[in-house]
C-alpha cells in the first residue's frame, strides 16, 4: 500500500508518553504502534472516540519525525496512521514498522536542514563564491531560508532568480550536475560591504556521501 503525508503530523502526548494502539503479532509478546495523525482533526477524533485524555503534539518535518522514531524502544515497534478506533478494532489507514519508516520513507531524515532549500539560478549557472587559499574553490550558494536568499540576492546585485529544491533528491541531482564546476556548498552566505562571505562551506562530496547518499 502506498501512503503519503504532509507536515505537520500529530502525536498525542499522554502522561509522559504517547497514545498507542495494540497490534497483533506472531508471538505472545505485546507490541504497540504509536498513533500518528495526518490532521489535527484526526487526533481530536481519536481522543473523543477512545475517551482518551491527551494533548496533540505537532511534528513539522522528516527530521523531527525521524528523531521521534529513533528514540522509540520495544514494545513500541510500529506506527499506526490515522487510527479511528471502534470497539476492539484499530482501523488504521496504514501501519508500518519503525525501522521500515526510517529506512524507506523519510528521505530527509539525515539532512542537516529542512526543505525546501534555495539556490540562485543565473541562467547559465548558479550563484557561487570563490574561495581563497592555494587551491581554488568554487562554492555554490545554498540557502535554508527564502528570506536569506532574497536578502543575499539584493545585496549581491546579481541577475538571478530564486530556485527552490523541494527534497534531498533534487539537491543531490543539482550538486552532481555541478560537480565539474563547484567543489563545495556555501551555506547561507551574506554580503557585507560588497564582499560575499560564508561562515560554513561544506565539500560537495561530503554532502552527497554523508547526508544525500540515499537520495
Amino acid at each position: 500500500m502506498s501512503f503519503t503525508w504532509n507536515y505537520p503530523i500529530y502525536l498525542i502526548r499522554h502522561e509522559g508518553g504517547y497514545a498507542s494502539v495494540a497490534v497483533d503479532g506472531d508471538d505472545d509478546e505485546a507490541r504497540f504502534a504509536v498513533a500518528v495523525f495526518t490532521a489535527l482533526s484526526g487526533a481530536e477524533a481519536f481522543m473523543a472516540a477512545a475517551q482518551f485524555q491527551g494533548e496533540p503534539q505537532a511534528l513539522g518535518s522528516d527530521r523531527e519525525f525521524a528523531q521521534f522514531l529513533a528514540a522509540l524502544r520495544p514494545p513500541f515497534t510500529e506506527v499506526a496512521f490515522d487510527s479511528a478506533p471502534e470497539g476492539p478494532n484499530v482501523n488504521a489507514q496504514w501501519t508500518a514498522g519503525v525501522a521500515d519508516l526510517l529506512e524507506k520513507h523519510l528521505p530527509a531524515a539525515n539532512s542537516p536542514w529542512d526543505y525546501p532549500v534555495y539556490v540562485l539560478d543565473q541562467g547559465k549557472g548558479h550563484a557561487s563564491i570563490d574561495g581563497g587559499g592555494d587551491e581554488k574553490m568554487v562554492a555554490v550558494a545554498l540557502f535554508t531560508d527564502r528570506d536569506l536568499a532574497e536578502t543575499y540576492l539584493r545585496g549581491a546585485k546579481i541577475d538571478a532568480s530564486l530556485h527552490a529544491l523541494d527534497d534531498p533528491g533534487e539537491l543531490a541531482d543539482l550538486l552532481r550536475s555541478l560537480s565539474a564546476t563547484a567543489t563545495a556548498v556555501a551555506l547561507n552566505p551574506t554580503v557585507d560591504g560588497g564582499q560575499r562571505h560564508a561562515k560554513t562551506c561544506v565539500p560537495v562530496a561530503t554532502l552527497l556521501e554523508k547526508y544525500l547518499g540515499g537520495a
